[in-house]
């Protein structure tokens, strides 16, 4: 009799096991999941460091910060984030700009438009895995 009782504790320990093991993996992939919510990027042009850009893929923002000049303030933009493409748009003084990255290529490019219907494109820049730390503005 007590070997079936030491058999029946055995079984709901190793039961208890598999539950925690199972909550285990099923939270390190939730917390992976989370942190697989954030690009960063680092946009070059002839070789050259130009952009660092952090997209927030949950919450759809882009935040942009110019690499030669770090002092200034960094910008955050509502962006449309598709599986082929991050878009985003502003405005500053009248004239609307926009600027998209292409997803499969890691192109990308700006585009200004003033209010006196010139317009203007920059880049194209090449786009690589960012090695900027996220910055701590919030998103």
């Amino acid at each position: 009799m007590m070997a079936a009782g030491e058999a029946g504790r055995q079984d709901r320990l190793l039961r208890a096991r598999a539950r925690c093991g199972a909550l285990t993996l099923f939270l390190a992939l939730l917390a992976g999941a989370a942190g697989a919510q954030m690009l960063s990027l680092d946009c070059t042009s002839n070789g050259e460091l130009m952009f660092n850009v952090w997209v927030d893929l949950g919450q759809s923002f882009v935040t942009v910060q110019g690499a030669k000049r770090p002092d200034l303030p960094l910008h955050t933009y509502v962006a449309r984030i598709t599986e082929t493409s991050i878009k985003w748009k502003w405005s500053n003084s009248g004239e609307t700009s926009s600027a998209s990255i292409d997803r499969r290529t890691g192109t990308f490019y700006e585009s200004y438009r003033d209010t006196a219907g010139g317009s203007e494109v920059s880049g194209p820049y090449q786009c690589t895995k960012g090695s900027a730390p996220v910055p701590a503005a919030k998103f």
